[in-house]
């Protein structure tokens, strides 16, 4: 079945009115953009795309930092439901990709970390491995293996530590992982199996900080792009992940950019939603086969938009909530449209 999701309607001069359909699979890439400020209907419209792909069947993986989207999965994980190893390493993936991927990640996500401790962080990882039994960190692993509890990782970063500075620093910025409950596993409880039979929104907003809610979103990701590598390659959407407040994961070379350029082959797509159209880099916006842009605040940010001819400057600065443009890859020109909110969709349900 084709994915059609119904988000409004137009709201030009010659076609008002008119029903607007988000169609992933007839564009480019099934991958969504949307940027809107505070007030803009941003959030309001991710709920109605979450509701429509709902309605289709279409299993959700979310990262709900402020419990926005708790209505929207079967399975709400948090703390009090699992526990992940933040050094885990799925079935067919190599260590040592692993030790440059999650290195990566945690650089990314804590300031301050030098490419010195980033050294340190790997060496201790590949030890870490090692003593887990992994003897071969070029092989992939063929079968599920147990590593150590990952609350024993900082002894790893004292022994590889040259640098008594080095080692207090990382270990400093590092206590917060050590102590959140979520990351207290010997192995993960995560079924990726699972994800494309129901929808699992992973409820962060109690995380002790954005950096902790930052790191647990960018290893699922990872550990989802692993895992899609798995799967057959196919045309049809088997699954949508969704992230609002995206601007902390879209760094060059994040798990979000894999995922954006990888997943579309194993039928997993990708919204992103975020208050600054220039918090998108160019790799996603190069595989974004849709972009939605609602009201926005500052005239940097419609000047951008505009620029790129995804909308008309003066109208996004003074835009109602839920009212903006769409640009698709299927089509030359923006559209100016009209989210219906959820609210009101019952009585003009398409």
């Amino acid at each position: 079945m084709t994915v059609k999701i119904w988000l409004g309607s137009l709201d030009e001069l010659n076609a008002w009115d008119e029903p607007v359909f988000w169609t992933p699979e007839s564009e480019q890439n099934p991958h969504l953009l949307i940027s809107g400020a505070s007030g803009s209907g941003k959030t309001e419209t991710l709920k109605v795309i979450c509701e429509e792909l709902n309605r289709q069947n279409i299993p959700l993986l979310i990262f709900d930092f402020h419990d926005d989207f708790l209505g929207f999965g079967s399975n709400i994980v948090n703390e009090d439901k699992i526990r992940i190893h933040p050094l885990q390493i799925l079935v067919g993936e190599k260590p040592k990709d692993v030790v440059y991927k999650v290195s990566s990640i945690i650089r990314h996500t804590f300031n301050g970390i030098t490419d010195v401790q980033e050294g340190t962080l790997r060496e201790a990882m590949r030890l870490f491995y090692t003593d887990s039994g992994i003897d071969d960190l070029n092989r992939p692993l063929a079968t599920e293996t147990p590593l150590l509890p990952f609350s024993q990782f900082k002894y790893y970063i004292e022994m590889t530590s040259s640098e008594q500075r080095t080692m207090n620093s990382l270990k400093i910025k590092l206590d917060i992982l050590f102590d959140y409950e979520l990351f207290q596993a010997s192995g993960d409880a995560v079924n990726f199996d699972s994800l494309l039979s129901s929808s699992t929104v992973f409820q962060l907003k109690n995380a002790p900080s954005d950096d902790v809610k930052q790191i647990v979103a960018d290893l699922m990701i990872n550990k989802l792009i692993q895992y899609s590598y798995r799967l057959e390659k196919t045309n049809t959407v088997r699954l949508y992940c969704i992230l609002d407040e995206a601007h902390r994961m879209t760094y060059k070379g994040s798990p979000i950019d894999t995922l954006f350029r990888e997943a579309r082959k194993y039928g997993i797509g990708v919204i992103l939603a975020s208050q600054r159209a220039i918090d998108f880099n160019e790799t996603l916006l190069a595989n974004a086969g849709t972009i939605i842009t609602l009201k926005q605040n500052l005239v940097k940010d419609a000047g951008y938009i505009a620029k790129n001819k995804w909308a008309d400057k003066q109208v996004l600065l003074n835009a109602r909530p839920g009212c903006g443009f769409i640009k698709r890859s299927s089509e030359n020109r923006a559209k100016q449209i009209q989210v219906v909110p959820l609210g009101e969709r019952a009585k003009n349900q398409i």
